[in-house]
């Protein structure tokens, strides 16, 4: 784990660790009821990140007060409305993940 670098941010600004997390999580099948309750909300991932000790049956309503606010400050929202956008990025994740890191 020592050549993995992992961002700096201060809870003081709220603005750069809203643009590094979205950087890194993404939500997924946010209008799936199903996939909201079988996965317990994980598919918010953004406002479970952003929330953590809110319970996730409110997560469909924080997430379009949190888009609008990540709008608002032209942060990025990252979402996959479809089941095949969300695997696409998935595999496309994991076959860089298989790469031989850089070490620098």
């Amino acid at each position: 784990m020592k050549n993995i670098s992992f961002p700096k941010f201060s809870k003081k600004d709220p603005k750069k660790f809203f643009k590094i997390l979205n950087e890194r999580v993404n939500n997924y099948f946010k209008e799936n009821k199903i996939m909201n309750w079988f996965s317990g909300g994980l598919n918010f991932q953004v406002e479970h990140h952003l929330f953590p000790n809110i319970c996730h049956i409110h997560y469909k309503k924080l997430s379009e007060i949190v888009k609008k606010t990540a709008s608002e400050f032209q942060l990025p929202y990252n979402e996959y409305k479809t089941t095949r956008e969300a695997i696409k990025s998935h595999f496309i994740f994991l076959k860089s993940m298989a790469k031989k890191p850089v070490i620098v």
